[in-house]
């Protein structure tokens, strides 16, 4: 594993990362798409950032680039921990920026689960959702398609309007938000 996350540290060092919209102050959720996310963990590497991570072997993996990356890490899915992931990820969005891919760790691809909307309401903080494109990328064969970008590709991180919940939202009103931000996240991740 310690070679992956070398090669993969190695190649994220080339990419030309530009940011469009107004990037999220030091505390908040930042919600990306799961087969676009490494861009994102790559900007905010090494600032004070956590991010969320799976159970599973492949979130062992990005636990370990994030750990690199100087990040906190939060292990658990909606399937795994969620309770006790929910109940973190409240905590520290209050003093830092967390970063979720609602769409996973399973998918489907774009279709949001309610974990981060929900956190963001309870701690009365924003919620950041953005769009990743990227110039040139290798697609694995996934459920997500997930990009790698390739050396020296530019990738582009679009911050969309920030999110502020109100804590008197039905369950069926953040529904409706979640759809609408999905729609909002879901452009084309390729130039």
């Amino acid at each position: 594993m310690k070679l992956v996350i070398l090669l993969l540290r190695l190649l994220a060092s080339t990419w030309r990362i530009s940011v469009v919209g107004d990037l999220p102050k030091e505390k908040g959720i930042i919600i990306v798409w799961h087969g676009v996310m490494l861009v994102i963990w790559k900007f905010f590497a090494f600032g004070n950032a956590v991010g969320v991570t799976s159970k599973s072997k492949d979130g062992d993996v990005l636990a370990e680039l994030l750990y690199s990356w100087h990040y906190k890490v939060i292990r658990g899915s909606s399937s795994q921990g969620g309770a006790e992931v929910l109940e973190e990820m409240i905590l520290e969005s209050k003093n830092n920026r967390v970063i979720v891919t609602p769409d996973g760790p399973r998918g489907p691809a774009f279709v949001p689960k309610a974990g981060a909307f929900v956190a963001a309401q309870r701690a009365g903080i924003s919620l950041h959702p953005c769009m990743i494109t990227i110039k040139r990328a290798k697609y694995l064969n996934s459920w997500d398609s997930f990009a790698i970008p390739l050396p020296f590709t530019h990738c582009k991180i679009q911050f969309l309007n920030p999110i502020h919940i109100p804590t008197d939202f039905s369950r069926e009103e953040i529904t409706s938000l979640m759809e609408k931000t999905s729609a909002a996240m879901s452009g084309n991740n390729i130039y």
